[in-house]
């Protein structure tokens, strides 16, 4: 499109002074805004998987402390010392006390149980609904795996088992077991304490734990792990990290419950939930962009109008006045800029020159009115003079042809001619006092800005007499004496 109006021009022009910077800035929130939004929520995510897995390591510590210190008790270590039967019932009464003392004060504790290494319970305690007792019908647990698994570590290890059993209540529970020189002590924590950080109502975002081997320890009841297993085995690195897939993004953390063990708890997130803020950025730019480039039109309309308007209003002064030849007016309230500087300057020229056109008009109808008297006085000096003598003379040979004799017909043949030239010269002195007498209007049809004149000039003196032109008579006789 080509840019033909002063008008389009100064639009185009405003449009580019908004769209340069927008689209700089625009540029700009692409590869600076977006990456620091999207690396924001990235951090975000991955801060709070973090918070999860300390959560759940501060939880195994705080286990671990325990069953430390339950392994160091005083009364336990004096069971182990005792041989008599007295002694060692007196001695585990006091494990089973102090079993529930500490069973009381962590409700997270489903049970805790002393096993001896021939796999028979010997000591243990478990919570019934708000109360904790003393386990009556102690168990072999030979053959458990988590007894099997513990007995072949050495003194103090630690083994932790899957998330496989479910208590009276129907919540999941894992069994922390701790290797003693006589035996194993058990502890059965509730999952759900664990856990606790987890959110209630993630949302669009996917919670779930895997062992080392892959398989789901912890996942929501919406959700389909099978959904989820091809992306598995990339999260069992061992360490913590990101995972971006064509349309979600697991961020992941490794928990550690015991040596040579290790959970992965990762939250998968789609990609348009974690960058919902980089999205929400260019919802907002875009917004903006829109109106600030409306803005720019508005600015560019209303300011190439205030521009132009006062040009197109001195062009239109300047048509009317070639057409006219009228100085125009002074607008209302002309603009206190160049172009209301010029707007007045052009006035000014065309009252000027409009004065010089009349002083010029009515110096030529002078000079016309002047032309016209001397053709008058040359017209009427012709016709009362030099034609009345011409006439007369005329006259006078008329008169002497014809009383000549007929026997000079030499004489009579000069005066014949002679009568004939002075006829001719009579219409050639008429011909010239009509030329004289043309009407101004002739003149002056050359100049349109001026007034036409009458079209005849006033008859010369003597009324309506006018010449006429003969030839003198021939042969004519004399009248007689």
């Amino acid at each position: 499109m080509q840019l033909n109006s002063l008008r389009l021009k100064l639009i185009a022009a405003f449009l580019l002074l908004a769209l340069i910077p927008l689209t700089a800035t625009g540029i700009y929130g692409h590869f600076f805004t977006s990456n620091a939004l999207s690396g924001q929520a990235l951090e975000r995510s991955i801060n709070q998987v973090r918070l999860q897995a300390e959560s759940i390591d501060s939880a195994l510590s705080q286990v671990k402390g325990d069953a430390l210190y339950l392994s160091a008790l005083r009364s336990l270590n004096m069971l182990r010392q005792q041989n008599r039967p007295e002694a060692i019932e007196l001695w585990t009464h006091e494990v089973g006390q102090d079993l529930l003392v500490l069973a009381s004060v962590r409700p997270m504790y489903y049970a805790i149980r002393l096993i001896g290494t021939d796999g028979n319970e010997r000591i243990g305690v478990r919570a019934d609904n708000d109360r904790v007792r003393t386990i009556t019908d102690l168990q072999n647990r030979s053959g458990v795996p988590y007894f099997d698994e513990t007995m072949k570590l050495a003194a103090d290890g630690v083994y932790v088992s899957p998330f496989q059993t479910q208590d009276t209540s129907g919540a999941p529970y894992i069994h922390y077991a701790i290797r003693l020189p006589d035996g194993v002590l058990v502890i059965d924590l509730h999952a759900g304490w664990m856990l606790r950080s987890l959110p209630d109502d993630p949302g669009a975002d996917t919670w779930a734990m895997v062992d080392q081997a892959g398989r789901f320890l912890v996942y929501q009841s919406d959700v389909e792990p099978q959904s989820l297993y091809s992306d598995i085995p990339n999260l069992l690195t061992g360490e913590r990290g990101t995972l971006e897939t064509t349309d979600s993004v697991y961020i992941y953390d490794t928990v550690t419950p015991a040596d040579n063990t290790f959970w992965v708890i990762f939250r998968h997130t789609p990609t348009s939930i974690l960058y919902e803020s980089v999205d929400h950025f260019y919802h907002i730019a875009l917004f903006l962009e829109a109106i600030a480039v409306t803005v720019a039109i508005a600015l560019a309309i209303i300011m190439s109008r205030v521009f132009v308007e006062p040009i197109k209003r001195l062009q239109e002064m300047t048509f009317t006045f070639g057409r006219e030849g009228r100085a125009p007016e002074l607008p209302d309230n002309p603009p206190h800029d160049e172009i209301g500087e010029l707007t007045r300057s052009f006035i000014h020229m065309a009252v000027e020159l409009q004065n010089k056109r009349m002083i010029e008009h009515k110096l030529i109808e002078r000079l016309i009115r002047a032309q016209e008297e001397e053709r008058k006085l040359l017209a009427y000096d012709l016709h009362d003079g030099l034609i009345q003598q011409m006439v007369g003379a005329r006259f006078y040979l008329t008169s002497c042809r014809e009383i000549c004799p007929h026997t000079a017909i030499d004489a009579k043949t000069g005066l014949v001619r002679g009568c004939d030239a002075l006829s001719e010269a009579i219409v050639e002195g008429r011909r010239i006092i009509e030329g004289c007498a043309r009407p101004r209007s002739t003149i002056s049809a050359s100049l349109p800005l001026f007034r036409k004149s009458p079209s005849r000039p006033p008859a010369p003196p003597g009324g309506n007499s006018r010449l006429t032109s003969r030839r003198c008579p021939p042969n004519q006789r004399r009248p007689s004496q």
